[in-house]
C-alpha cells in the first residue's frame, strides 16, 4: 500500500496526513508554519506488508522536526480463528520511505479495538474501547510506550469511580503543554461512548469529551513508579441525547475543536463543529459551523461519519485556525473549516 501525504512543508505546519489529532507540544512551544513554495508535491511512504481488503489504518501522526520528520502508523489486522485484531505501529524517518514495524500489539482473547494514535515526542498513546457487555464491563484506556523502548507500555483505564467509566474510545488528541524533563505535563483529550452513574444504582449512556491530564517524568522507563502519574481525569462536555455521537477532537494549546452529530431533533440531525476554550472551566462549546448536510458524500441530507481531525493554528491571535475534518464513510476525503476565536467567526 502507498500513503499519499501532503508535503513535507505541509506536515511541518502540524498538517498530520489522515488522522494526527494535534501536534506533540502546545502551549510553551513553537511551530514552523512555513507553509510557502509546492505544496502539490507528494511524497509516498510505502507499507510492504499491507494486504489489500483486510488491513485498515486506525491512525497516523507526525513527529520529529522539518528536516527529519517522522511519520507513525496504526493499522489493524483480523485473523482468522482468534477473537481480536492484530495491531502494528509502523514507523519511517524522511527522507526514507517505507513504513517499518516498531511494535505489534496481537489481540488474540480480546475482542476491543484499538481505535486511535497520537505521538508526543517519544512517546506513542494509543486508544483501545473498552465494552458494554453486561457483567464484562470494562474502561476504553490509553496504551503509552516510548519509540525508543517499545518493549514497555503503561496502561490507563478512562474513569472515575462513582461517577464515569468511558466505555469507547472514537478519536484522541494529545500534546505536552510545560514542565521540565522529570515533571512534563501533558494533555489528552479524548471522545467516546461514557457510562454515567447516576446514583441509586442508576447509570446512562453518553457520548462525552474527557480530558486526561498526565505527568511524565521523562528519564524513566514508561512502566516504572511515577514515571507516568495520572493528575485527574473529567469530563469536559456531554452530549444532551443517548443518540448524539461525538468522532473527532483536536486541540492545540487551550483551543479545542470537536465533532459531534446532534441527533436531539430525531430525523433532523445536524452535523456540528464545535470550539471549546479549555483554559477556562466555565467555558461552554460554541458552534463553528453546521449543516444538515453531509459533504463526504455529495451533500446528501444524512450524519458524518468523521474518522479523525487535526488543526493548524492561527500564528497570531487574529488569524483563523483551519481544521480538517477526515472522512470515515465509504466516501474518502477531507472537508476543512475556518475559525477566529478572538471574535467568534466562522471564516467561509
Amino acid at each position: 500500500m502507498n500513503l499519499k501525504l501532503i508535503s513535507i512543508l505541509m506536515l511541518s505546519a502540524g498538517l498530520v496526513a489522515c488522522g494526527g489529532g494535534s501536534s506533540s507540544s502546545d502551549g510553551t512551544g513553537s511551530i514552523d508554519q512555513n507553509t510557502d513554495g509546492n505544496q502539490s508535491s507528494l511524497t509516498t511512504l510505502t507499507d510492504t506488508s499491507w494486504s489489500a481488503g483486510s488491513d485498515r489504518i486506525i491512525g497516523i501522526d507526525y513527529s520529529g522536526n522539518t528536516s527529519n520528520p517522522v511519520i507513525t502508523t496504526l493499522k489493524g489486522t483480523p485473523v482468522t480463528g482468534q477473537d481480536g485484531d492484530l495491531f502494528s505501529f509502523r514507523s519511517v524517518t524522511y527522507p526514507a520511505t517505507e513504513l517499518a514495524e516498531i511494535k505489534s500489539i496481537d489481540n488474540l482473547n480480546d475482542r476491543t479495538h484499538f481505535q486511535d494514535l497520537e505521538v508526543m515526542d517519544e512517546y506513542v498513546i494509543a486508544c483501545q474501547d473498552g465494552a458494554n457487555t453486561t457483567g464484562y464491563e470494562k474502561a476504553a484506556s490509553l496504551h503509552i510506550f516510548k519509540t525508543t523502548d517499545t518493549s514497555k507500555t503503561k496502561k490507563i483505564d478512562i474513569e472515575v469511580a462513582s461517577d464515569f467509566q468511558t466505555r469507547a474510545c472514537a478519536s484522541i488528541s494529545a500534546a505536552f503543554t510545560q514542565g521540565t524533563s522529570t515533571a512534563m505535563a501533558a494533555k489528552v483529550f479524548m471522545a467516546g461512548q461514557t457510562n454515567i452513574d447516576l446514583g441509586g444504582g442508576s447509570s446512562e449512556t453518553k457520548d462525552t469529551l474527557t480530558q486526561i491530564d498526565l505527568t511524565f517524568d521523562t528519564t524513566k522507563d514508561v512502566d516504572a513508579t511515577d514515571a507516568i502519574v495520572v493528575d485527574s481525569i473529567e469530563r469536559k462536555f456531554t452530549a444532551d441525547d443517548l443518540a448524539d455521537r461525538l468522532l473527532g477532537v483536536t486541540h492545540w494549546a487551550h483551543k479545542l475543536y470537536f465533532f459531534q452529530y446532534d441527533n436531539s431533533q430525531g430525523m433532523n440531525g445536524t452535523n456540528n463543529l464545535k470550539y471549546l476554550n479549555t483554559a477556562s472551566s466555565s467555558s461552554s462549546p460554541v458552534v463553528v459551523d453546521v449543516t444538515a448536510y453531509d459533504p463526504f458524500v455529495s451533500n446528501a441530507s444524512q450524519q458524518m461519519f468523521v474518522k479523525d481531525m487535526f488543526m493548524i493554528p492561527g500564528t497570531l491571535s487574529t488569524d483563523s485556525d483551519t481544521i480538517y475534518m477526515v472522512s470515515d464513510s465509504g466516501a474518502p476525503g477531507v472537508v476543512t473549516s475556518a475559525y477566529r476565536t478572538d471574535i467568534g467567526t466562522s471564516i467561509k
